[in-house]
């Protein structure tokens, strides 16, 4: 059984959203200024209930890299 045509062109949209912002990504750990991504994929929107233990690591290594 196919897909219908409706989940194809979603799978397509979100495919190319997700490259799209991988590349930017890329782009900014790349830059000069030491800024960096913490990738949260899933995550609701209140993330720092959803994924308490990663912010805390990534407020860490933030405050680390302070200093």
């Amino acid at each position: 059984m196919s897909a219908p045509p409706e989940r194809i062109i979603i799978e397509a949209v979100f495919g190319t959203y997700v490259g799209m912002t991988k590349n930017r990504i890329k782009r900014i750990n790349s830059a000069v200024g030491g800024a960096r991504v913490v990738e949260l994929w899933g995550a609701s929107h209140l993330v720092f209930l959803s994924n308490e233990t990663d912010v805390v690591r990534g407020l860490h290594a933030f405050s680390r890299d302070l200093k």
